[in-house]
């Protein structure tokens, strides 16, 4: 994302917001333009002045800081130039509503203040002077899902606004003298570091150590302004939802159709009061998501948002639906057997879909699935496909998948995807998806999901060819090291098939 400043500098107007080289991208001509809304959701990554104004309406610009900071690459600051950020003496309403603000700190509040808003922020430090403070306490509201962490270390004396809803440090005269390299307003979001993150979002993630000037984790991961995403939005209009296929505190999804093409979709959408860390990870999960091209995985089409609070991703749908649903209609359905080469989908093409997905993941991307289950596998005509989504290891609802050493703590990799498609190649076998209670008679397994992850012990079917069993067998070894590639498994699922058709005659007969 290009940085860009709003000052007074430089400008032939009012203010304008500028390159970090001094090239003007929008010069504001009037008062009224800052207080009608018209900047909501422009790229801003800083303030660096205000012009006199009675009424300041940002929101949802991605703005990392108020004043000359920089930052190192994790938003942390590295120097300060100016001490204190005096707002316009005649300010009445500020809004600063949807922009993630972490810290306010010796930010000079005008007597004339009002109305402060800062909606959809969890700061974690929030220390002013005695004047700014007396000015502060008189405002009834900071907005809506607005956090304030009491003060950790207040180097001054902690006061309670709002009833005591909130705690604010108020700093010491001496304090601000020695505050050289303190931010005044920044944008600071913190990394996250969920141990349970898919190796997916963790490459996403990892940043390089080496700083930078005025960054953040937040304005990074921000689609909005990302040039690649942008080209990808589609207006909610084109999107028409027909019913909801689930829903928790994060996510809502539904299925639906685009409107301009008249081809199903499925919506996952961030919910409203979703916190700041699902936001910025499902940002992260769009960038990743957007990025994945290959015809064995479902494809994102498109991206929708009116704020950072209600980003959506849009995905096609396979009509046939989970393969969860569908191998429990076919499981006897003769041509939907191992051996058979029909031109209808089989469970041998459907391992073969699936390993040619991993494949593409591990070997040019890098990646891996980590959550590969019946439910994340979608079938249409002729052919299967994995959901294109980022996961957590620890969902309860794939735990037959999950392999065994991801409960001792080490890292994801490519092995655990090939344990969990060899679970999924022993479900297509049977013809049913596998819960845990039908994995084992222990009746301590729910407490002890380590315990369950090393008891997989089910047979193949008498219809199973020894090929399939034996790669099965492969798949599914406790020992990592031991498990094939998925280019492994996708040449002998090959290999299968050519034997298939070089004896479809013979095979018909035999039991297999």
């Amino acid at each position: 994302m290009l940085d860009t400043v709003f000052t007074t500098r430089s400008c032939s107007s009012i203010a304008c917001i500028q390159t970090e080289t001094g090239s003007v991208l929008l010069e504001i001509t009037s008062v009224k333009a800052l207080a009608d809304g018209s900047l909501k959701n422009y790229p801003i990554s800083r303030i660096e002045s205000f012009p006199q104004a009675k009424t300041i309406f940002l929101q949802g610009n991605g703005i990392q800081s108020i004043g000359k900071v920089n930052t190192d690459v994790y938003g942390h600051p590295l120097e300060t130039l100016d001490n204190s950020f005096i707002l316009p003496a005649n300010l009445q309403i500020l809004n600063l509503s949807e922009n993630t603000i972490d810290s306010i700190y010796n930010v000079s509040f005008p007597t004339s203040l009002r109305e402060l808003d800062l909606s959809h922020s969890v700061i974690n430090e929030f220390a002013i002077t005695q004047e700014s403070f007396d000015v502060v306490k008189k405002l009834s509201t900071f907005g809506t899902n607005c956090t304030i962490q009491p003060p950790l270390n207040c180097n001054g004396i902690q006061q309670a606004v709002q009833n005591g809803t909130f705690t604010i440090c108020i700093l010491s005269a001496s304090t601000i003298a020695a505050a050289i390299a303190l931010v005044i307003i920044g944008l600071l979001i913190k990394r996250c570091r969920n141990k349970n993150r898919s190796s997916l979002e963790e490459s996403y993630h990892k940043q390089p150590t080496t700083t930078t000037s005025r960054e953040s984790i937040l304005t990074q991961n921000d689609v909005r302004f990302d040039p690649a995403i942008a080209s990808m939005r589609l207006p909610r209009s084109d999107i028409h939802l027909l019913r909801e296929l689930s829903s928790n505190d994060t996510f809502a999804t539904h299925a639906g159709h685009w409107n301009s093409t008249g081809i199903p979709v499925i919506v996952r959408q961030l919910q409203a009061g979703a916190s700041k860390e699902a936001m910025t990870e499902f940002m992260s999960e769009i960038r990743i998501c957007t990025t994945l091209d290959n015809p064995h995985i479902i494809s994102c089409l498109g991206v929708s948002w009116s704020t950072s609070y209600d980003v959506a991703m849009i995905f096609e749908w396979l009509e046939l639906g989970a393969l969860s649903h569908y191998v429990r209609e076919r499981a006897g359905d003769p041509t939907f057997a191992w051996t058979s080469v029909s031109t209808l989908i089989t469970r041998l093409s459907i391992a073969t879909d699936i390993a040619k997905a991993l494949c593409y993941l591990h070997d040019e991307r890098k990646m891996t699935y980590s959550v590969l289950n019946m439910d994340n596998i979608l079938v249409g005509k002729g052919t299967a496909k994995l959901a294109n989504r980022v996961s957590k290891v620890n969902s309860q609802e794939c735990l037959v998948t999950v392999a065994p050493e991801v409960f001792t703590g080490k890292q994801v990799g490519p092995t655990a995807d090939i344990y969990a498609l060899g679970i999924v190649m022993c479900e297509l076998d049977h013809g049913v998806r596998f819960e845990p209670d039908e994995t084992s008679n222990d009746d301590t397994i729910e407490d002890t999901i380590q315990e369950f992850s090393l008891i997989f012990s089910r047979k193949p079917t008498p219809r199973c060819p020894k090929e399939i069993a034996e790669l099965i067998g492969k798949c599914v070894t406790l020992d990592p090291n031991a498990r094939p590639s998925a280019q492994q498994v996708l040449g002998e699922l090959e290999a299968f098939y050519d034997y298939c058709q070089r004896n479809t005659a013979s095979l018909l007969l035999s039991t297999r």
